[in-house]
């Protein structure tokens, strides 16, 4: 029997039965899964023979070249997904998008060659699942709020050269010989279930899950505003399941397609959740007096009240509607990515509540005692805070700012604007200071704060119009273009979002420096080494190396093993060294290049099922993420809308292996399922892996079995009667016996 080795080592017991004849035993070259090779075509025949066939050892691992491509495409069209969910994540921290994707392609890229070269196996690396996740909402937060997203970038590349060490002194293959692989597969489970948790929610998902104040989380209204888009986003995982159930080659990458295609479309067609058109009021605003208007998607910051009334611009009276279109303008400053608004239409003359409108071909309407509604701003500005540029607009249709003559309240009737729907985006819509009374009696009615009384707040933590987190709503239109060149530029200084950003301060010079906010530039060398500190640096880089440890390891032995690679005898397999190496240098370039943890994923065993056995699979597969790394405006147009039902299904994929957990043996049992709970409901991946350790260990402790991990001379052995005794009455597991059998002889192991 093989030991199970618990939280701590101790040497192998005595098999208690003969050793199993393994003539029968897969050889490493075997492949145990998977279809049956192809027969061998014309190319595969002039190819058989080649240098390249020798150096891969395609034939000698009885596969050809034909099903080393197929399993190359196969293993990339099921992980391709990646190069849009990672950009989508990982943007929320203030990195530039498209530049994530040249990161995610090109960290890709380098590591799967040296997995095909190096380590001959066919398995491709990209950004991590799970790590992605834990580095931007763990650790960094919106835009750097948590951490500074330079400083965090930082650590991802000391980890790489932490694993380069580490790889270099062997020392991870023999942790992977010892480390119990319960705990792993638990470890991978949580981390699912906190992806899926993610696609389940807004920001990132689709919206199917919501903050509730008395009962932690709740399902979402299907009489709300934004329903069809949850149902959407349903419908297409339940396509996706479907798929992958079929066994459909780059089944996730077809429905999120699926999804994609049908928001451009509905999107194109004016279907109001896919349009990103602020709608703003002049002159008197109501609200309804139902509660249950659209809840505040995420915690959000204000409170644990879920929802806000919904405005009605003009009362009972209702609202004129002018004719025409704001758009963005740069600005007279030229200050770098910020803008003014235009306005394109009907002009505006009057005094407050006496307006007279001019439409573009010269009609003129008298609007006596009535309030104005028109277009905001929906050209890709930022909603957070801006009000969908109610104001500017405003003072646009008046002729410029200025251009208003002081009304009753001394500031020109633009100031007093609201926006009073924010179509597709999630909007906290709020009333300005010419309407604080009202709006504080609406507002405390439902519980709201103070601090929302004069300002248009949008959730900016909400699913939005483009589907990310404070992402810019660029809504859900299709791109212009489909290929570009990468965005492969070096990261700039960390600025505001947005005018009036939190995270930014100006020194007595008039120099403005941010702690947050979005990175100039792209996401090359995008360091900070200043004022390094133990929750900036040192937390992060330590939990990145657990888990990410935690997660190649297991994914390349399950991988191996299917692959049937793994040596029955050493239970290692051939390029297990160079695998770690590969794995090292991806993270360590995926730092330096600006994206997270690199890291061998489980899809690969897509391109395993199809018969890829050598590194030449691998070489496929890079070869299609350097392509990727060209198609930037496509991946950038997909919405998290559309893949949120993908970080369900790679939960799913994730959990398998809960299926290698002995259940029946509370030692693992217990340990797992606090690890597993504790991920997603912290939403902290270091916190579901402390306290399953702790679980562990306590266990072992109290229930005194930690003796069959401690040496002998301090072990079982040495116990008085009382307390073998007392371990023998318990359910123990076969390593456990197999101690008591080594000191007291079969008869005393049977007994227990």
């Amino acid at each position: 029997l093989e030991p199970e080795v618990g939280l701590f080592p101790s040497p192998k017991p005595p098999l208690l039965m003969a050793e199993v004849d393994k003539s029968d035993a897969p050889r490493p070259t075997e492949l145990k899964k998977g279809r049956k090779k192809r027969e061998d075509n014309k190319v595969d025949l002039w190819f058989k023979g080649s240098r390249v066939d020798k150096f891969f050892k395609v034939t000698e691992r009885g596969s050809n070249f034909t099903t080393e491509f197929f399993a190359g495409c196969t293993t990339f069209l099921t992980a391709c997904y990646i190069m849009a969910v990672n950009p989508n994540i990982l943007s929320t921290t203030g990195l530039n998008y498209e530049g994530l994707v040249f990161a995610t392609a090109m960290s890709s890229f380098i590591a799967t060659m040296i997995m095909g070269l190096w380590a001959n196996l066919p398995f491709g690396l990209w950004p991590g699942m799970g790590m992605n996740v834990y580095f931007a909402f763990t650790i960094v937060g919106f835009k750097g709020t948590g951490n500074p997203v330079k400083k965090v970038m930082f650590a991802v590349m000391i980890e790489g050269l932490v694993f380069m060490a580490m790889s270099a002194l062997d020392v991870r293959r023999w942790i992977m010989k010892t480390f119990p692989r319960w705990l792993m597969s638990a470890t991978m489970a949580g981390i699912g279930l906190f992806l899926a948790q993610i696609g389940l929610h807004g920001g990132n998902g689709i919206d199917l899950v919501r903050d509730h104040p008395a009962i932690y989380l709740d399902a979402f209204n299907t009489a709300i505003q934004h329903s069809a888009r949850t149902w959407l986003g349903i419908f297409m995982f339940f396509l996706m399941a479907a798929l992958v159930t079929l066994r459909v080659k780059g089944a996730v990458m077809i429905a999120i397609l699926a999804s994609t295609f049908t928001c451009w479309i509905a999107e194109a067609a004016g279907e109001k959740q896919f349009v990103y058109q602020p709608q703003c009021c002049l002159g008197e605003v109501t609200y309804t007096t139902a509660t249950e208007w659209y809840p505040a998607s995420g915690a959000s910051w204000l409170g644990p009240q879920t929802y806000v009334p919904q405005p009605i611009c003009g009362g009972s009276a209702g609202a004129f509607e002018v004719s025409g279109k704001a758009s963005n303008t740069d600005r007279a400053d030229g200050a770098e990515g910020f803008y003014a608004s235009s306005w394109s239409g009907a002009r505006v003359t009057g005094s407050y509540y006496n307006w007279t409108v001019t439409d573009a071909d010269g009609t003129e309407h008298y609007v006596p005692g009535r309030a104005l509604s028109y277009k905001g701003n929906g050209e890709g500005r930022n909603g957070l805070g801006n009000k969908g540029d109610c104001n500017d607009v405003c003072h646009q249709m008046f002729g410029g700012f200025g251009g208003v003559e002081p009304g009753e309240y001394g500031y020109g009737p633009c100031w007093g604007t609201i926006m009073t729907d924010a179509s597709c985006w999630t909007a906290m819509t709020q009333s300005a200071d010419n309407q604080a009374n009202e709006h504080q009696q609406a507002a405390g009615a439902i519980g709201l704060t103070d601090r929302l009384a004069s300002i248009t707040v949008l959730d900016g933590f909400g699913e939005g119009c483009r589907g990310g987190a404070g992402r810019e709503p660029r809504t859900f239109k299709a791109p212009k273009t489909i290929a570009d060149a990468p965005f492969a530029k070096k990261a700039g200084d960390i600025v505001a979002p947005w005018p009036g950003w939190f995270g930014c301060s100006t020194n007595e010079e008039g120099v403005e420096t941010c702690t947050s906010g979005d990175v100039e530039g792209g996401t090359i060398w995008a360091f900070d080494t200043d004022d390094l500190d133990m929750s900036n640096f040192g937390v992060p880089l330590l939990v990145l190396l657990y888990v990410d440890f935690l997660g190649t390891m297991g994914f390349l032995y399950a991988a191996a093993d299917c692959s049937g690679l793994i040596d029955p005898k050493t239970g290692t397999f051939e390029g297990c060294y160079a695998a770690f190496w590969a794995d090292a240098i991806g993270t360590f370039f995926g730092g330096i290049l600006g994206t997270s943890s690199v890291t061998t994923y489980g899809e690969s065993m897509a391109g395993v099922y199809e018969g890829g056995r050598t590194g030449l699979t691998a070489m496929w597969i890079a070869f299609f993420n350097f392509l990727s790394m060209f198609f930037a405006p496509l991946f950038g147009s997909i919405p998290t809308l559309s893949t949120g039902p993908a970080l369900i299904m790679v939960g799913v994929f994730m959990a398998e292996g809960l299926g290698t957990i002995d259940w029946h043996d509370y030692v693992q049992a217990i340990p797992s399922v606090v690890t597993v709970l504790l991920m997603p409901a912290t939403y902290k991946i270091e916190v579901g892996i402390i306290a399953g350790l702790m679980t562990l260990a306590m266990i072992k402790i109290l229930t005194l079995r930690i003796v069959f991990n401690l040496p002998q001379c301090v072990g079982y052995k040495a116990m008085p009667p009382v307390i073998r005794r007392f371990l023998k009455r318990q359910s123990l597991n076969a390593y456990e016996r197999g101690i008591i059998a080594g000191v007291e002889g079969p008869a005393e192991t049977a007994d227990a």
